[in-house]
């Protein structure tokens, strides 16, 4: 803020832009600073943008006008409302929550900036503004430290019971993505759920935390709130890439995404669309070549959207004839069985076969809705296998390993001892990784 007249923090949903946003005004309010603050969630249309930040501008009190941009546009006299109030503005201006009007926010900024050198503007977006100068600082998720000290210090004050160890606390904030919003909500759950149940039902994170947390913003009222709001800003074609990319259960290339996209067009604006989103984020893979990676949120919240689409092979997999019963259904526990290999298998072989990886994922949430009484103890243990392997960091899979190696049943630890080999091997812990394969050939 020192040295930039426009800084833009960017990230996810939840990921605590707004409170960072506020604590950086606290600190300038405080060190003397005129600071203006102008809450842009509630404004619906571009054409309300200007006079909202102009009123505030004009004759707002610093720090805590907040008008309600539910009234619709603030008329000013003049036509750049903006400009004409701000030629002798001084101070700090926060723009909070940008993205569903992001063009209009960038014309008003620019003319700010244009006409008042002593002013700073700070924003919140999910997406840059894309102006000249504009410094983008990326909020990423908070470090595990600061996840499972957040989610500590929130089930506490919330009465919960922190009976759960590191690595238990560890593995819901993974999770969750290490998210504040999420941790917050999941904390507030904790009053009432112990751990290890959350843990078992988050692979309907939606259903579980949505509600958790009363007097929330519209938009994060819930968890799939949050998500929504990010994906009704998105154009129609680039809300199809998120959910065909949503089956991909590892970091990606692009050539993978092409494969998933299937007919779709343009893949590669669209991938430049969600990582400006903040709903990908690309980083470089061990061999030098980009891969995007999407937060688990993100991920499910698209299969989702892919499940509610009209059937696709997985349905035909579940709903299929049985041989020899026209009209009936194939045997669902063997069923489950065939696309726990094939898909363990692939995953774990890391051949690149994505869409067979996908298809088997799909099926089995399907057949866990559609049919899970149907199902044994044993395959509802070790049905998420093939979605909690990431092949681009196998030591990330180690909590599903734990889970697994602590079930009652001999095979599932089996199958959690082999898959903690894996990791370990993938890190060059060979001894241990050896010890853990004798173990799983005696279960």
């Amino acid at each position: 803020m020192a040295s930039a007249a426009l800084v833009t923090i960017v990230g996810p949903g939840g990921v605590g832009k707004t409170r960072l946003a506020a604590e950086v005004a606290r600190r300038a309010a405080a060190a003397g600073e005129p600071v203006r603050v102008v809450e842009l969630a509630g404004v619906r249309s571009p054409d309300a943008v200007p006079g909202t930040i102009a009123a505030v501008l004009h004759g707002g009190e610093p720090t805590r006008t907040r008008p309600s941009a539910m009234d619709g546009p603030q008329r000013t006299d003049g036509a750049d409302p903006v400009r004409r109030v701000a030629r002798d503005l001084v101070g700090l201006v926060v723009l909070d929550n940008c993205e569903h009007v992001l063009d209009a926010v960038a014309e008003s900024v620019g003319q700010i900036l244009a006409v008042a050198p002593r002013a700073t503007v700070l924003a919140t977006s999910r997406a840059p503004l894309g102006l000249v100068g504009e410094v983008v600082y990326r909020l990423r998720a908070l470090a595990d430290d600061d996840a499972l000290a957040l989610l500590e210090s929130r089930a506490r004050a919330g009465g919960a019971s922190l009976s759960w160890s590191r690595e238990q606390g560890l593995s819901l904030c993974h999770r969750l993505d290490n998210l504040p919003l999420a941790l917050e909500l999941a904390a507030a759950r904790l009053r009432h759920t112990s751990i290890d149940e959350m843990l078992a039902a988050l692979d309907d994170r939606f259903g579980l935390l949505d509600e958790a947390l009363r007097g929330l913003p519209e938009r994060h009222a819930s968890l799939w709130a949050m998500v929504d709001w990010s994906h009704d800003l998105l154009p129609p074609e680039v809300r199809r890439l998120w959910w065909r990319l949503s089956v991909i259960p590892a970091p990606f290339t692009v050539d993978t995404a092409i494969g998933a996209a299937g007919t779709l067009p343009r893949v590669r604006a669209g991938l430049a669309t969600l990582v400006d989103q903040s709903l990908l984020t690309l980083d470089r893979g061990d061999d030098g070549a980009p891969r995007y990676r999407m937060l688990e949120t993100v991920r499910e919240y698209g299969e989702v959207r892919l499940a509610a689409k009209p059937a696709g092979p997985e349905s035909t997999i579940v709903n299929g004839m049985a041989a020899g019963e026209p009209g009936g259904l194939p045997n669902a526990e063997n069923l489950a069985w065939t696309l726990l290999l094939i898909g363990g298998n692939v995953t774990v072989a890391g051949i690149g076969m994505t869409r067979t990886v996908a298809v088997c994922r799909r099926a089995l949430r399907r057949l866990f809705a559609e049919r899970g009484t149907d199902l044994s103890p044993r395959i509802a243990a070790l049905a998420w296998l093939p979605t909690s392997v990431d092949i681009a960091d196998l030591e990330k899979s180690r909590p599903m390993a734990e889970r697994l190696v602590g079930h009652d049943d001999p095979l599932v630890q089996g199958f959690g001892l082999f898959l903690s080999a894996v990791a370990r091997a993938s890190v060059g812990d060979d001894e241990r990784a050896l010890a853990d394969l004798g173990l799983g050939v005696v279960s």
